[in-house]
Order: structure tokens, then sequence, then C-alpha cells
């Protein structure tokens, strides 16, 4: 009986023994597999587009990168290429040729999203192939993603935030136009959509409730961005920064911490030209790509040009000549946004006119003799029209037009002529998108306006007779731009002048022609007589492969009618000194972010 215990005894001892070692094993293997992940090795490398290839209009964004980090996208003058990490070069994504901006892709990494500024819609088009597919009718774009549920938003500036769905469809309202909307995106939880709200310096990134409208978090930034590590990242000025935010409870955890500074920013001073996947990388364009330098150049009614060698390399918009011919005023874009004058009687030199961190552009002389100049400015948080004398340029800018006289939509314009009496100034305005670009007539004595085209149409880029019978104008009421004109001021009836499309008309200074670009594979400057109100056969003159943007006229034309003072952008060869355009791009980027920004 004694010696049944014993014979236990000797049967247990390999059984304890083993199980002690196979506990042991367990607990080492589950040490293992629970020990803190090795943080995964930052790297960080460019990539140079190649020769003769530009980065798109530098108003709109140009980069995306895939949820999965491993491609990326970048919109250029010739359309979207895509660039594997497994292949050296990027390649053409056919189709795509539409003059594209905004890129942005699927959650699945299949598609590519853009905003086609040819025809004014959002598409999409299959990364294996095939034709683009139009989602909507877009009168333009600040933004744009897809995102949870296979729904994209976007920013229909000037007006409302929008969603669809991925397939296409109507379009429905989740923000109203309360100024200048831009960079959306529905956060994870499908019920809060998180947006930029201002212009430049004022600019306050918003998180709003999708189904009441009721606003919670909002701080000062633009161009934001929610990651999965817990992070919102946005823009202040051009430098890109990061928060740490309590999803659940819309709480910002921490105050911003700086993280890369000189990343590419838009003009207008909103619009950050940077993207990041939800695996942690990043791409963004350093500041010194930002826009291409240019120059000016008379071109004469056969296309033979004539360098100004003294005018230097800058970025130029919206060239406006005096009306003696002896100056030109200049919209100059980069760092600061402001405007210039070029005095050819002073053996050439640039003297600005307009000062400050706000942006002003679109200069316009007064009648007869240029004593004054108009131009746009942000300076108080929303753009408006000012004017100050030519000949002081440091004395005090007077505002022409009066907000309270103004419709309440009404978020941005540009001045275009003044009337031969001074009296009147023509101008754009940016109203809700159901009304478009409108043209009207503000007085210089009391801010009144009359609006002279209000129609649900876009119509831009006004231009009066030198005697004041008729207005010149675009307008895209056919489905594409073509030129029109009507009798002024009463505009009974309107006169289609171009065939083949047509945009930014000028009068000659004695009236008896027209000016238009005519578009094309090359554009061409196109030359109509007029005679008592009756337009002749268009004439094309020259190829116009120079400068131009969707918003204002980039020429003007001389005294005598017959040169053409425009914008040449110049090329590397033109300028050793200019940047090559590239884009930074940093993988695992999240590593550094968790780092410097830590959420608990």
């Amino acid at each position: 009986a004694a010696a049944k215990p014993r014979k236990r005894l000797r049967l247990g001892i390999p059984w304890v023994a083993s199980t002690i070692a196979l506990t042991a094993v367990i607990a080492l293997v589950i040490g293992w597999n629970f020990r803190p992940a090795e943080p995964r090795r930052v790297i960080r490398f460019d990539y140079e587009l190649p020769e003769n290839q530009q980065f798109s209009y530098p108003y709109h964004n140009t980069l995306a990168v895939s949820p999965d980090g491993t491609q990326f996208v970048y919109s250029t003058t010739e359309g979207l290429y895509l660039r594997d990490e497994n292949e050296f070069d990027a390649k053409f994504i056919v189709g795509t040729d539409e003059r594209p901006t905004f890129p942005f892709f699927s959650p699945d990494g299949q598609w590519i999203g853009y905003f086609s500024r040819s025809d004014r819609q959002l598409k999409k088009i299959d990364l294996k192939g095939g034709a683009p597919e139009v989602l909507c009718d877009v009168h333009d774009c600040t933004g744009v993603s897809w995102g949870v549920d296979d729904i994209i938003v976007y920013a229909n500036y000037p007006g409302p935030i929008l969603r669809i769905p991925a397939n296409g469809g109507t379009p429905e309202l989740i923000v109203e136009t309360e100024g200048i909307l831009s960079f959306p995106q529905i956060l994870p939880d499908g019920k809060t959509v998180m947006f930029s709200q201002g212009l430049a310096n004022t600019t306050q990134v918003v998180l709003q409730s999708v189904e009441t409208g009721e606003r919670g978090v909002s701080f000062p930034g633009h161009s934001a961005r929610y990651l999965p590590t817990g992070h919102i990242v946005y823009a202040v000025e051009n430098n890109l920064l990061a928060v740490p935010i309590d999803l659940d409870n819309l709480k910002i955890l921490a105050g911003g911490v700086t993280l890369i500074e000189g990343i590419s920013l838009n003009p207008d001073g909103v619009g950050l030209d940077y993207a990041v996947s939800e695996s942690g990388t990043l791409a963004y364009r350093p500041e010194s790509t930002s826009l291409a330098t240019s120059t000016l150049v008379w071109v004469d009614r056969s296309g033979i040009e004539s360098p100004i060698a003294a005018v230097p390399p800058q970025v130029y918009f919206y060239p406006r000549i005096s009306p003696d011919g002896e100056r030109v005023a200049l919209d100059v874009r980069g760092k600061e946004s402001d405007i210039y004058i070029w005095d050819f009687t002073r053996g050439g030199s640039l003297i600005k006119f307009t000062f400050g961190v706000a942006t002003e552009n679109y200069p316009v002389w007064s009648p007869p003799d240029g004593e004054k100049i108009a131009f746009v400015s942000n300076r108080a948080g929303k753009y408006r029209i000012y004017q100050k004398p030519s000949n002081n340029p440091m004395s005090t800018a007077e505002l022409i037009t009066d907000d309270s006289k103004m419709r309440p939509g009404s978020v941005a314009m540009n001045g275009y002529c003044f009337t031969p009496d001074n009296e009147f100034l023509i101008f754009r305005e940016q109203d809700t998108v159901d009304k478009g670009d409108n043209i009207g007539m503000i007085a210089l004595s009391d801010s009144e306006v009359t609006w002279l085209l209000e129609t649900e149409y876009n119509e831009r880029n006004a231009e009066l007779s030198p005697d004041a019978n008729w207005i010149a104008y675009q307008s895209d009421q056919s489905g594409d731009y073509e030129i029109y004109v009507r009798p002024f001021p009463n505009l009974e009836y309107e006169m289609k002048i171009s065939n083949s499309g047509g945009q930014y008309p000028l009068w000659s200074r004695n009236g008896d022609e027209l000016f238009y670009i005519e578009p094309g594979n090359p554009p061409y400057m196109v030359a109509v007589s007029m005679t008592n109100g009756v337009p002749g056969i268009p004439e094309k003159l020259f190829d116009f492969q120079y400068f131009t943007v969707d918003m204002g006229r980039t020429y003007d034309v001389s005294v005598d009618g017959q040169r053409f003072l425009v914008i040449d952008n110049l090329t590397t060869d033109e300028n050793a000194n200019a940047p090559i355009p590239r884009i930074n791009i940093v993988l695992n980027w999240s590593e550094e972010l968790k780092e410097r920004v830590p959420v608990d």
C-alpha cells in the first residue's frame, strides 16, 4: 500500500517537468509576440520631374499618395503621372490630359479621382485602364477627398461643401457657404466633417457635425487631414504642423507642433501642396518649386517676339499697360503677392505699389490718364476692391466696394475696367454655385452696384469698348467658353463673336478690333474687325504659346494695336539657377509624427 504513492510520485515528476517546460515556452512566445514593435525606419528621398514637365495650375494642389503608401500621383500641365515604388519613372495616366488638379486616391487604391479644369467636372479613372468617368459638374474646386462609406466630399468654390457617392450622382449639401471653404474630409466616425474656412492669415480648421451642423473644434490653420495615428496634420502659412486629437470626444489634446517648414503654398495663402497616406507616407512639394519663373515679351501680329531684356525674372500675372503706354502694372506672385509698376520711360525699373502680408492682385488703370490703379486685396480678411494714386505707392488705399451693398453670397471679385467717364468700375463677382460668376458695375461715388450679367452661367473677363458703346465678355452658356458682345449699358441683345471657343477678350485702343484667345493645341490669338458694332470674320494671328490662367487675361495690347505684351515662362536652359521641380517623399513618416507629437 505504501508503494503506490511512490509509484504515483515517480510518474508525476516527468509530467510536472513537462508542464513547467511547456509553460515557459508559452510564456516566451507570448512575451515575444506582445513586446513593443520596433519602429519602422523613416526614409527620405526626392523625385525630380523629368525635363519639360511642369506642375499644373499653382492655385490647386497637385499631389496624392495611395493609402498603402506605395504609389504617388502628381499633376502636370500635360496630365496626371503615376509613380510606383517598384518603377524608376512615373507613367502618364492616359485620358487625364484635361488640365487636372486635386488628384485623390480611392480607399482601395484602385482609382484616381481629380478635378478637370478643362470641363469643370470631378472625374475618376481606373488605374488598370479605361476612360475617365464623370462624377459631377463643379464650378471650381478647393479640395476633395474619398473617404468612409465610399463617399466623396468636395468644396465647390465659391460655394458650399457637398458629397456624392463614389459612382457619381446628385450632390448633397453638407456645409453651407460661409466665406471660403476648402479641403474637406469626412472623419472615420462618418458623422464629422473637417474643413478649412477663410483666406490667407484668417483661416481656421473647423470640425462640424454632418447631421446637425453644430461646430465643435476650431483652431487657426488650413489644409488639414486626419490620420489613423490620432493626429490632425495642418498648415500655418507654408509650414506643416500636427496636433493629437481625441476623436471620440472631438477634443484637441495638446498644442500644435511644427514638423516641416517651407512647403509650396497656393499664391492665395490657402492650400499647402502635400499629401499623406493612411500608412504614413508623406509627399510634398518644397517651396522653391511652387511657380515657374517668367518674363515679359512683346509679340507682333505675325508672332515675332521682342524680349524685354531688363525685366527681372519673376512670377507675373495680368499685365496691364497704362493709357499712355509708358507704364505696365503687374500682378507679381511668390512668397508675397503684390502689385508692381514697370516704367519704360526710366529705362526700365520695377516699383513696388502695394505692401504688407495681404494678397493684392488684378491691377486696373483708371481713365483717361492712369491717375489711379484699382486692385483686389484680402487685407481685411475678404477680397475687396481698392484704389490709390498710381504715382504715390505710399498713399492710403481707398475702399471701393461696400459689403452692405453686395449680396451676402459674394465671396470674391476683381475689377476689369473703368467706364471712360471714370464714374463706374466693371467687375466680376463670385457668388453661389447656382449663380456662377456674374458681371456688375459699381459706382465709385457711393458703391452702389448695378448687375449687368447675372445668370446661372459663368460670365467673365468683361471689357468695354473705348467709346463705351459695347461690352465684350466670355460665357459658358453654350457648354464651352465663347466670346459675346452686347450694346452697353442696356445690353438689349447679344452677338456671338467666336466660332470655336474663346476667352480673354480685349478691344484695341481705337475700338475697331476685338482680340481674344481661341483654345486648341496650340491656342491662337484672334482678331475680329468691328465696324459700327458689326463683327467681321475672326482672323487667326499667331500661336499663343504663352502663360494663361483661368480667372483673368494674361496679356495686353500696345497703344497702336500692333504688339501684344505677354508672359513667357522661362525654361531651365534660360534660367540656369531655376530649381528643378521635385517632390519630397518621406516613408514611414508616421513614426516620426508619433514620436514628436505623442497622443497619450
